[in-house]
């Protein structure tokens, strides 16, 4: 390939990528401000995990409180927004990078019914419930 084709191939690339990251930004900005959902009631996420565990949950279960946690859950710093705490049902599985890990770039759906988990303090008897977002689809960054 000579000097004029590869300059002609690398214009091509980054008007190419250029493109792909203007629509994947207005897919973002889109359902976000405008409250929309793709399908069946699933919101669009994505940004950087930064808790292995929803930190909601692991304070209450370093202060001695039992959670049934059906699943995974991380917390992730979103590309728009404030940071959520998401989770992983059993059977669902990530595209991509393995398991979800704090660092990893995540981008998937999510259900806009939260799932209730249950925290238990065994004395005196109380109960606690925190509230996360299940995941119905997501892909992981392999780094």
């Amino acid at each position: 390939m000579d000097l004029l084709g590869k300059k002609s191939y690398t214009v091509i690339m980054k008007k190419a990528l250029i493109i792909l990251l203007a629509a994947v930004l207005f897919f973002f900005i889109f359902f976000k401000f405008t409250g929309a959902a793709p399908a069946g009631g699933l919101r669009a996420f994505g940004g950087k995990i930064i808790n292995e565990e929803a930190r909601r949950l692991t304070t209450l279960e370093a202060s001695g409180w039992s959670c049934a946690v059906p699943g995974d859950t991380f917390d992730i710093l979103p590309v728009f927004g404030s940071a959520g705490s998401y989770l992983v049902p059993p059977g669902v599985l990530a595209r991509g990078g393995g398991a979800p890990s704090p660092g990893k770039k995540v981008l998937g759906l999510y259900s806009l019914t939260r799932t209730p988990i249950t925290c238990t303090f065994p004395d005196p008897p109380a109960t606690q419930i925190v509230y996360v977002y299940p995941i119905t689809i997501f892909g992981l960054t392999k780094l």
